[in-house]
């Protein structure tokens, strides 16, 4: 299939949906629903319900109830809302005071009485709490509960803070202590999601499509009004099943309104311990410098036409890392930092973000309005991949400082029942990798020790410089009867990629054993890869109400397909240049994918609901699928080395020969005809429960089933009669033995890669969660919740018998194959108090399981001679019940806060910050290559951080 202009096929996505006959859905999703019924309790047609806010861009809308008397206005903003109910011989029902949320659909129920239309009713009482219209499971944190509460600012650290939300990757364990893990993005997590994550800024994704298409920008915080975290039940209009962060932005108004925020100085407690030296930590991470400053302002440019709103921030964080040094004195002599000598040659991470966001709003007419925002991010870090065992020369600096994200949407209520929506966003994501000046002094060569796990000299993975361009085309319409919300769209996106990679000059990687010469990995390149891709996506969704049920069915189809263009690769000391022609016959992913979702209101009131889903959802991709077919995509080899010599310096004539064919332009692969993208299946059942007038309960059921996995088969290698079982010491010893598989000798360096989907392999997750959030006082919020959950997996269709891959991202052979974890609780608590005087408390509580530490030898021709593979990885313990695990990590973080009114509308908000307020120090990861260092801990937690700031609203 030939790739058309993507510009014309976005223009063509939105003309045609205004050409659809179905229905489509706005992004928003909060909407207001009920029954309205007379005194006598019959339900009443034709009642003229309106809702009023100044969220709206038409200030109110309305509704019609139908013959059972229900009503529904859909596709609502966040806000305050007035609802009014109006028939001829009844008199005039108000409520005042409901606030929505995104993702959230308020019950609201009228009683009308006989009388005037002049006569009128008005309640005011506390907002529903509980959705019986839809079967999500959301989690929304308004900007008072996020200005009020201690976190790091970033739309990750506010996640991980809410019940059943973890996260994975990152820096420091993904473990953020008042924002110092917020300089690398770490993926959220949820039910047993598998880092599908869809960031959304008003309802448009924004995102980049490198690797498996998940990476996000690092959203400016000030620039949102609003973050909500779906993690179940997620609709049809979204492909993926993982978690929906959707952001909603501030908007300017009819009066000039800012904000202002400096958070400076830090002051940090000691938790470091003589048990924790012992077991091998010199010294733990630390905070040299933590800032974070901000200013924002909008108002109009011409009255309830115009308006602009602006936010600029600049933060940053300089750390001390754990068990980072100068491998040798003279290097950081000559090369270290003022702050790298002041510390006895520790690595020093410093890294700082600018991002500056331009936003106007136009309301065009009375029922369009037009939106649009430019953010520029500029991330620097100056030791990027800095960690425990890595020479500070060995780390990179990263330049983002081209980075941008941009959109534009149009939104229009056509009528009372039909609504438009379309929009356009790009995110353009840009980075730099080079060598630190550090790296001169091996010559520029990269040093491992596998067995050490330290590294030394140059960047392993060489000079790099990455452009990817993400755009997404979407529009909508829904449309809205009293029963039925019935909605359905059309996405698009293109994605394009232009990174260079450059192991230069050496081309290779040295590797060690224990201090000994072991290996070195030779790579391809230098390389100019250029993989990108077209996705397409068309949905229905109806939400149906009869009496008491609601049922939420949807559909979507998906269309993925992935392309490289020409590429051409200088020649290297191991390989002459290379040319190849572009590639758009891949095959095409085509997937249709049910949702079904229903929702019983128990009582009829609003307040108790039973609900139940059940969805497919295809697995995310990007860049990274085209890669995979890429005769240009970074490949290594790993051979062996003879230090002829001694001098610990890799010659070319000292490196074995390749153990892989047709090296250099990647092993044949090919997708067999039948391949199929991978999906989950989730299953849910819940119960809310509105157990006061402004607390609410759920207890909820999950079940994720992942499966159609892909499988990378070499069909010149039988798994089943070319490999060996042999049995090797256990280097633990006790006499016991541990079993590798040898592979032919006639099999070594023979390759045909297809990748295949295995009909049988599955990956499972089931669990529990218990949450309750409340309001009380002016202000005062409390959330709380527990999740009990594991993950079980049966992945016996093996294609090497041996387990491959690492113990993050594993592909287990045949001993492992069949695994079930046990069930290990997380729990998480916050919320904020108003107390006396203008004063205030607040804080997050939050207990995490710690990791296992199952370990891993590294089995080599030095300990088994006869071996035909050049390593092979073995787990010495079953990694479903490991010998150990890493600690719990237990954190509670505390602001203590004092309003104080100014002139006017001004105030101001003084705060004391405690992070880490028990000074906690959990190991979050250690040595877990068996050998001298296995156990040694490589980071713990941050100490307790102390940090002063304030907030101004005007």
């Amino acid at each position: 299939m030939r790739r058309g202009n993507p510009h014309l096929i976005g223009a063509a996505v939105l003309v045609s949906c205004l050409t659809l006959a179905a229905q489509a859905a706005a992004q928003q999703g909060s909407g207001i629903a009920g029954v309205v019924r007379d005194d006598s309790g019959a339900v009443l047609p034709g009642v003229t319900v309106e809702a009023a806010s100044p969220a709206l861009i038409e200030k109110t809308r309305s509704a019609i109830t139908d013959g059972a008397g229900q009503y529904k206005i859909v596709n609502l903003l966040p806000g305050t809302y007035a609802v009014t109910f109006t028939l001829p011989g009844f008199t005039v029902f108000h409520r005042d005071g409901i606030e929505l949320t995104t993702n959230f659909t308020a019950q609201v129920n009228a009683d009308l009485k006989v009388g005037a239309l002049e006569e009128s009713v008005t309640v005011s009482g506390a907002s529903p709490l509980v959705d019986v219209q839809s079967a999500q499971v959301s989690q929304q944190v308004t900007r008072p509960v996020l200005d009020a509460i201690p976190t790091g600012r970033s739309v990750q650290a506010i996640g991980k803070v809410l019940p059943g939300i973890t996260t994975s990757g990152g820096e420091r364990g993904g473990v953020d202590v008042g924002g110092t893990a917020g300089f690398q993005s770490v993926t959220l997590n949820s039910h047993g999601s598998r880092g599908d994550n869809v960031y959304q800024i008003d309802g448009m994704t924004v995102q980049s499509g490198i690797g498996n298409g998940t990476a996000a920008q690092y959203y400016n915080d000030g620039q949102f009004e609003e973050y909500t975290y779906t993690t179940s039940a997620i609709p049809a209009e979204v492909a993926y099943g993982g978690v929906r962060i959707q952001m909603t932005s501030k908007e300017g108004g009819n009066a000039f309104h800012g904000y202002g925020l400096a958070q400076i100085e830090p002051w940090q407690t000691s938790n470091f311990t003589t048990d924790l030296e012992k077991a091998g930590l010199r010294v733990p991470d630390g905070v040299m410098e933590l800032w974070d400053t901000q200013v924002s302002l909008g108002g109009p440019i011409k009255k309830d036409r115009l308006w602009f709103f602006t936010v600029h921030r600049y933060n940053g964080g300089n750390f001390l890392v754990g068990n980072s040094f100068y491998r040798d004195q003279a290097v950081c002599d000559q090369f270290g930092t003022d702050a790298e000598r002041a510390h006895g040659c520790q690595g020093v991470d410093d890294n700082y973000e600018l991002s500056n966001v331009a936003r106007l709003t136009w309301q065009a007419t009375k029922n369009h309005k037009i939106a649009g925002f430019y953010s520029k991010e500029n991330k620097q870090r100056g030791h990027r991949e800095l960690a425990a065992g890595v020479s500070p020369e060995s780390s990179t600096p990263q330049d983002m400082r081209l980075s941008y994200s941009a959109a534009l949407k149009w939104q229009a209520p056509l009528t009372n029942k039909l609504l438009w929506d379309a929009g356009v966003s790009q995110y353009f994501l840009n980075y730099t990798f080079t060598y630190l000046p550090g790296a001169a002094a091996y010559q520029n060569l990269g040093y491992q020790d596998l067995t050490l796990s330290t590294r030394w000299g140059a960047r392993p993975g060489g000079l790099f410089h990455r452009n990817n361009y993400k755009r997404y085309y979407s529009a909508s319409l829904a449309y809205v009867t009293g029963s039925h919300a019935l909605k359905g769209g059309v996405q698009y996106n293109h994605a394009v990629e232009d990174s260079y990679y450059n192991v230069d000059p050496w081309h290779m990687v040295a590797q060690f054993r224990a201090g000994a010469a072991s290996s070195v990995l030779v790579d391809n390149t230098p390389v100019f890869n250029k993989p990108g891709h077209d996705e397409s996506g068309l949905f229905f969704q109806d939400s149906w109400t009869l009496k008491r049920l609601t049922i939420n069915p949807g559909i979507r189809y998906d269309w993925f397909h992935p392309w490289v263009a020409e590429q051409t690769a200088p020649a290297s000391p191991w390989l002459p240049e290379r040319h190849f022609a572009a590639i758009d016959d891949m095959l095409s992913f085509k997937n249709w994918s049910p949702r079904f979702g229903v929702i019983y209101n128990l009582l009829g009131n609003g307040k108790t609901a039973l609900k139940a889903n059940v969805g497919k959802y295809v697995a995310i991709m990007g860049n990274g699928q085209a890669d995979l077919y890429n005769p240009l995509g970074v490949l290594t080899d790993q051979r062996t080395w003879r230090d002829i010599n001694g001098d610990l310096f890799p010659q070319y004539n000292e490196v074995g020969p390749s153990t892989l064919s047709n090296f250099g332009t990647r092993a044949p692969r090919f997708q067999d005809p039948n391949v199929e993208r991978e999906k989950q299946m989730e299953v849910s059942a819940a119960v809310q429960h509105q157990l006061l007038p402004r607390m609410s309960v759920t207890a909820g059921y999950y079940h994720r089933m992942f499966y159609d996995l892909a499988q990378t088969v070499n069909t010149l290698v039988n798994v089943n009669t070319d490999y060996t079982p042999v049995q090797i010491p256990d280097p633990r010893g006790g006499g016991q033995t541990i079993t590798v598989y040898n592979l032919n000798p006639a099999k070594l360096g023979r390759t045909n890669l297809v990748d295949t989907t295995s009909k049988t392999n599955r990956l499972y997750w089931d669990g529990i969660d218990l949450s309750a959030m409340g309001r009380f006082g002016e202000g005062g919020r409390l959330y709380g919740g527990a999740s009990f959950g594991g993950s079980s997996q049966d992945l016996c269709d093996v294609v090497d018998p041996n387990f491959t891959g690492s113990l993050a991202t594993p592909v287990w052979g045949r001993q492992y194959c069949k695994q079930s974890a046990p069930w290990r609780p997380l729990y998480k608590f916050g919320g904020s108090m108003p107390l006396p005087l203008g004063t205030q408390v607040s804080g997050t509580l939050s207990s995490f399981p710690g990791n296992s530490e199952s370990v891993t030898y590294g089995v080599t021709r030095a300990i088994y001679p006869a071996l035909v593979q050049t390593s092979i990885t073995v787990p010495l313990d079953d990694p479903s019940s490991p010998d150990r695990y890493l600690p719990r990590i237990n954190q509670l973080d505390l602001r203590f806060a004092k309003k104080i009114q100014l002139a006017g509308s001004r105030r101001l908000m003084l705060q004391f910050d405690m992070f880490n307020a028990f000074n906690s120090n959990p190991v979050l990861a250690a040595v877990t290559t068996f050998g001298p260092t296995v156990y040694r801990p490589n980071t713990i937690m941050q100490g307790r951080l102390l940090q002063i700031g304030s907030q101004i609203y005007f």
